[in-house]
């Protein structure tokens, strides 16, 4: 689980060090929805905080593959 202070920090932490995340907020803004990212980006946040206003906490989870070379 990671934590942040509160709930929209996660979502600015992928919108400014997760480059797909950038690439896609950099498209909406140039064709004028930006806003409506970020604010669906925000209520995603939100929905998703395991934790309070005041420390929130998101589960992440990934894929581990391990392969051998012949």
């Amino acid at each position: 689980m990671t934590a942040f202070e509160h709930p929209l920090d996660w979502g600015e932490h992928f919108k400014q060090l997760y480059g797909p995340a950038i690439t896609t907020l950099g498209h909406a803004r140039s064709n004028g929805r930006g806003e409506q990212l970020e604010e669906a980006l925000d209520a995603f946040c939100r929905e998703w905080n395991l934790g309070t206003e005041e420390q929130a906490r998101f589960g992440q989870e990934y894929l581990l593959s391990i392969g051998t070379r012949h």
